[in-house]
C-alpha cells in the first residue's frame, strides 16, 4: 500500500531533504508529534544507490553528550566529552563517509545536539563533501519549535503547510479504492476522509478504519480519536505554532486549520458539518448534473415550455433545475411513478446541498 511520503506532496519533501543530503549538508526536519510515520524509511529507501552509509541511532539518553555517544558508538571511545574537538571524531575512518539518521531527540536534549551540530556544521566546511559525514536530525513537537539557523552545510525543513487537499484526496483515493463498497461509496469515501482530515493522513487512515455511515456523520470516531489523542475538551494552545507541533494545527490553503479531533463541539463544530457537506458537493454535484440531463433527454417530449419559476420564465429545456423537472414529471401520467419519484429525490438532494445541508445515508440510495 503507498505510503504517505509517497504522494505528491511528502515526495517532494522527501525530495528536497535527499538533494541537501546529498551536496553534503546536514538537515534538521521539524515535524509535529504525532507526524506521519515512515519519515526515515523512505528517505533510506530512496539513497539506497547512493555511495554514502546510511545509518540510525535513537539519542534517548539525555544524560550522553553527542560527541560521547557517537565516539562509543563508532570509535569504540568512551571517554569523549563535549569539549573534546570535533576532530577526534570526524578526522576517523571508522566514522567518515556516513549519513546518520538521530531520531528520539525530546525538547530537553535538543539543546546538547543543537550545540553539537553548529559546531560540526562549522567543522563540515573545511572537509570535502567524499570525506565528511552528515547527520540528517528529525525534530518531533516541542523540540521543533527551536529549529537551528540556516547556514552553509546545515538546512532546516518543516513539515508544516505542505498538503494540498488534491494530495489528501489522492491518498485517501489509495486507501479506497479496491475495497468492497459501492463505487459511490469509495469516492464518497475518499472524499469525506479527505475534507474531513485535510492535512493529517493518521486521521484519515483513522476515519477509513471505519464503516462508510460513519464518515457521513463522522462525529463517533472523532470523539474515539479525541479520547485516544487525550484531547478531551477541545482545549488547544492559543498560538498556533504551540498548537501545530501537538498536531492540532496546519497551515492549509494559506490559512490556520483546526484538526477535526477539536471540531466537536461550540462553535466548531459548524466547521467539521461544512467539510462533510465540502465533500458531498464535490462528488455528488457531477451526479446529480448527469441524472438532471438524463432526465431532460429522456423526457423531453414531456417539457412544456415557458415554465415559470419563482425567478421568471424558463423557455430552454437544458435551463431546468432537478427542482423544476420533478413537479413537471409529477403532473404528467405518462411518466411512469419510478422515475416521478426519482426525480423528486434527485430534486429534494439538490436543494440540500445547495442550502449547505449535509445529506444522510439514506439520501443515497437514490444516487
Amino acid at each position: 500500500m503507498q505510503s504517505w511520503w509517497s504522494v505528491p506532496c511528502g515526495s517532494d519533501f522527501v525530495s528536497h531533504v535527499i538533494a541537501d543530503l546529498r551536496r553534503g549538508a546536514n538537515v534538521v526536519v521539524c515535524l509535529p508529534d504525532p507526524a506521519p510515520e515512515g519519515l526515515p524509511e523512505e528517505l533510506r529507501r530512496r539513497l539506497s544507490d547512493s555511495d554514502l552509509f546510511v545509518d540510525e541511532i535513537e539519542a534517548t539518553n539525555g544524560n550522553e553528550a553527542p560527541l560521547r555517544l557517537l565516539g562509543a558508538r563508532y570509535l569504540d571511545r568512551h571517554d569523549l566529552t563535549e569539549e573534546d574537538p570535533l576532530e577526534l571524531l570526524a578526522g576517523d575512518d571508522r566514522f567518515r563517509g556516513r549519513i546518520i539518521f538521530v531520531t528520539g531527540i525530546s525538547a530537553g536534549i535538543w539543546p546538547r545536539w543543537s550545540a553539537f551540530l553548529s559546531r560540526f556544521e562549522e567543522l563540515c566546511r573545511r572537509l570535502s563533501v567524499i570525506d565528511r559525514t552528515i547527520f540528517c536530525l528529525f525534530l518531533r513537537g516541542q523540540a521543533a519549535l527551536s529549529p537551528p539557523r540556516p547556514e552553509v552545510c546545515l538546512s532546516v525543513w518543516t513539515w508544516r503547510g505542505n498538503v494540498h487537499d488534491a494530495d489528501m484526496l489522492h491518498y485517501c483515493w489509495m486507501r479506497v479504492r479496491h475495497r468492497d463498497w459501492p463505487d459511490l461509496h469509495r469516492k464518497l469515501g475518499a472524499a469525506l476522509a479527505a475534507k474531513i482530515a485535510l492535512w493529517d493522513p493518521v486521521v484519515a487512515d483513522f476515519l477509513l478504519e471505519h464503516e462508510f455511515g460513519e464518515l457521513m456523520r463522522p462525529d463517533v470516531p472523532l470523539q474515539e480519536y479525541a479520547r485516544l489523542r487525550e484531547w478531551h475538551n477541545g482545549s488547544r494552545p492559543n498560538d498556533p505554532m504551540e498548537a501545530w507541533a501537538w498536531g492540532m494545527m496546519d497551515i492549509v490553503e494559506g490559512r490556520w486549520r483546526l484538526h477535526p479531533a477539536l471540531l466537536l463541539n461550540g462553535t466548531d463544530s459548524a466547521e467539521l458539518r461544512s467539510r462533510v457537506w465540502s465533500a458531498q458537493v464535490s462528488v455528488l454535484m457531477p451526479m446529480l448534473e448527469e441524472e438532471r440531463r438524463s432526465l431532460i433527454e429522456r423526457h423531453r417530449r414531456h417539457l412544456r415550455l415557458p415554465y415559470r419559476t419563482l425567478w421568471g420564465l424558463v423557455e430552454c429545456a437544458e435551463d431546468l433545475e432537478l427542482q423544476h423537472l420533478s413537479k413537471i414529471l409529477s403532473a404528467v401520467p405518462q411518466v411512469d411513478p419510478a422515475t416521478q419519484k426519482k426525480a423528486r429525490r434527485l430534486g429534494r438532494i439538490r436543494n440540500r446541498l445547495a442550502h449547505l445541508e449535509p445529506l444522510d445515508m439514506n439520501d443515497l440510495d437514490t444516487l
